[in-house]
């Protein structure tokens, strides 16, 4: 408390999102319970799939998991792309849209549901709030994910996490059980290494990086992490920041295939001025996303515990609407009508 007698904000924060973090596993379990019918059974020549901020990371992981599994062409597209007459798309294509608190740019690309053969909506959304009830009685497909409740900080990670366990069971992917456990358990072994200043996330074998980029941006205040191959570091990136500060978070799979590229990685650096964070899963196939995730999470705690920062009132908190607000009733969406 400070003297005046107010909690003090940064405080907060913390507190809530360690409780939000430790909700995880509970709210994972309990979407893992619901019925998600993959996208294989329904025929168009592409899936176009879409989400901003938070969700950008679950909508990318749907494109993944559908192309690994070669159901249909599937890519993911900016909410912009919907400005004015929207994506291009094949004849007979899906829309795919995730939205965690249904913003005001998802709108955008609901708007354009008619002009798909199938739209997917993936929200935490209730039910019976009247802009779904309008998108079900339309003939969207609604799933509805946990929790219900993640507004008042400017980071979210229970409904990014939950959001893609619904991404890769649509693509058609099986999540093993044990998926709580795990989670609960790799936030706790989660490195305490400072993240300060200039880092980047380093992937190998097409490892899923963009919502763990997106979480250390918003939660820390990092600027944009670069995602970067272990074999790409090596042409140009190295290079550029040799002479400088650096930190490299690497996400390493179970079995080992890449490791001797890690390990490669890590003699070049120097280490009076590089720094090299390895967070190495124990689960393999789609459990080493959610662990990757809880590890993440960890070291953003671990980080603001050290360096406190105010989630609940943030940097240009109110100053966003003039594209945040973006509706298709304020831009230039696709007609709405069919």
């Amino acid at each position: 408390m400070s003297s005046g007698g107010t909690a003090d904000p940064c405080a907060q924060s913390i507190d809530l999102l360690a409780e939000r973090i430790a909700a995880i596993p509970v709210v994972l379990s309990a979407a893992l319970d619901s019925d998600v019918a993959p996208l294989t059974h329904i025929g168009v020549d592409e899936w176009l799939v879409t989400g901003a901020g938070g969700s950008e990371g679950p909508a990318r992981s749907l494109v993944t998991a559908v192309t690994k599994a070669a159901l249909q062409p599937a890519r993911f597209v900016p909410l912009s792309s919907f400005v004015a007459s929207g994506p291009e798309r094949a004849p007979h294509a899906g829309l795919v849209v995730f939205s965690q608190g249904l913003s005001p740019n998802a709108k955008l690309a609901l708007a354009a549901r008619h002009h798909f053969d199938h739209t997917v909506l993936v929200t935490a959304t209730a039910s019976d709030d009247p802009f779904v009830t309008q998108l079900r009685q339309s003939g969207v497909r609604l799933l509805h994910h946990g929790p219900d409740e993640e507004s008042g900080m400017l980071v979210r990670v229970v409904g990014p996490a939950v959001a893609t366990s619904v991404a890769l069971r649509l693509g058609g992917i099986v999540i093993p059980a044990g998926l709580a456990e795990l989670v609960a358990e790799a936030s706790r072994r989660a490195p305490a290494a400072p993240l300060e200043g200039r880092v980047a996330l380093i992937t190998a074998g097409g490892v899923s990086a963009q919502g763990l980029r997106w979480k250390l941006l918003e939660a820390l205040g990092l600027p944009d992490p670069p995602v970067w191959d272990v074999l790409q570091v090596a042409h140009g990136p190295f290079q550029q920041f040799y002479e400088r500060p650096m930190t490299l978070i690497t996400l390493e799979e179970p079995n080992g295939v890449h490791r001797n590229l890690f390990d490669r990685l890590q003699q070049m650096l120097v280490t009076d001025r590089h720094s090299l964070v390895r967070l190495r899963a124990h689960a393999g196939g789609s459990l080493t996303w959610f662990e990757h995730d809880a590890l993440v999470n960890g070291m953003v705690l671990h980080n603001l515990r050290r360096t406190p920062r105010d989630l609940i009132n943030w940097p240009g908190k109110g100053r966003d609407g003039a594209l945040y607000g973006i509706t298709p009733a304020t831009g230039s969406a696709p007609s709405d009508e069919p």
